[in-house]
């Protein structure tokens, strides 16, 4: 078969902190493993100053311009300024006849589209419409694209782990009195209803034996008010940002993973939690009730402080509970979110879409899905003949 040459489109893998970064790592690492397949990497988006970005930004389109042999564009998008960012790249590449990807990790992108205005929700839509493939990360985000953004187009392709690396984390080994936080230290991850959450179990239900690790970078000092005001510096400590090893010792140690989110899009911390064989408590938003159901952890409304509270104290008075739950937890990601099985998804939608180009196999407009099995493995016999 005739090479394929991909351009992904997204954040620097060395300045950018995140789960779009995380993805796209593993997209380059998993390439080599591809044969016929070549991947680029054209960063559109830094942390730092508005020249910087802006420069960045330019960089990346130029990178498009001067790979002419590019067969797909994957663009990896959030909400926000990332949408009108990510239009160049879409509006170029069309221009240049390329097929497009577009990836969609935004927690917020329901809420940021209702609240714009009609013109600029016509725009997101002609947009993304545009797009050979839009792909997200759960149901409830396909559900809402299809409704609100584009209908013909859209595939679930959820976040995903390679389970193999997380058997070195011993299920049986953490405690679960002891939980970890994982994530941006803001109100949109809950970090504050946490607190709140931990001030009722210590203070008001005297749960002593309890303790509680926040690890991630942002509100530092405002969290630390909040702890010495309540109270909680012997059950509350920061850990600041973990690497991967760091990550891993602490999911030894733990029990439970907790992220009460207001907004995500398939959070990889709890996709982790999962794989290590740890009890997950989320809230019911984004594509966290596609992962935790129920055997696999707690929900609980945003904001919900009381249930949040529940779901500590059930936790710790019930270990036997709980060590059903984490093996269940092994299983479900192995199942479901290995990347291994989400990669070839990824690399299968990649040839359908160039084969589609090529007129080597046709597609029903419904479904977009090849027309027969065995018609889609003629044409691939077809095309290595042809090469």
């Amino acid at each position: 078969m005739a090479r394929i040459k991909i351009l992904v489109v997204g954040p620097s893998l060395t300045r950018t902190k995140g789960g779009m970064a995380t993805v796209i790592s593993d997209m380059i690492r998993n390439s080599y493993n591809q044969p016929g397949v070549s991947l680029v990497h054209a960063v559109s988006h830094v942390e730092g100053s508005f020249f910087e970005k802006l420069v960045t930004t330019f960089k990346g389109l130029y990178c498009l311009l001067t790979e002419p042999k590019t067969d797909i564009v994957h663009i990896h998008v959030a909400s926000d300024v990332s949408i009108f960012r990510k239009s160049l790249f879409v509006y170029l590449a069309l221009f240049m006849n390329k097929l497009i990807v577009m990836h969609v990790h935004g927690g917020d992108f329901d809420i940021y589209y209702h609240k714009c205005s009609p013109m600029v929700q016509y725009f997101i839509r002609s947009t993304f419409s545009r797009c050979h493939k839009i792909l997200v990360l759960s149901e409830y985000w396909n559900k809402f694209f299809r409704q609100h953004i584009s209908s013909h187009n859209v595939e679930v392709l959820p976040n995903g782990v390679y389970p193999d690396e997380f058997k070195t984390v011993d299920n049986t080994a953490g405690t679960y009195t002891d939980f970890l936080f994982l994530g941006k230290l803001c109100q949109t991850k809950g970090v504050y209803d946490l607190l709140a959450a931990i001030d009722k179990v210590i203070n008001q239900y005297k749960y002593t034996h309890v303790r509680f690790y926040l690890a991630g970078t942002g509100e530092t000092s405002k969290v630390k008010e909040y702890i010495q005001l309540k109270g909680l510096e012997e059950h509350v400590q920061l850990l600041g940002w973990l690497d991967n090893r760091q990550r891993m010792a602490w999911l030894q140690r733990v029990g439970t993973v907790v992220l009460p989110s207001y907004i995500e899009g398939l959070p990889m911390a709890l996709i982790e939690a999962m794989a290590a064989g740890k009890v997950v408590i989320g809230s019911e938003v984004g594509g966290i009730p596609d992962l935790v159901t129920e055997g696999s952890g707690f929900l609980m409304k945003p904001g919900d402080v009381d249930a949040l509270s529940r779901h500590i104290m059930f936790v710790a008075i019930h270990p036997e509970k709980m060590e059903a739950i984490a093996k269940n937890n092994r299983n479900i990601i192995a199942a479901k979110y290995n990347l291994v099985k989400i990669n070839q998804r990824l690399f299968k939608i990649y040839r359908e879409l160039v084969l589609r180009k090529r007129g080597l196999i046709t597609y029903r407009p419904q479904t977009m899905r090849p027309v027969s099995k065995k018609n889609e493995h003629r044409e691939w016999l077809m095309l290595d003949k042809r090469n």
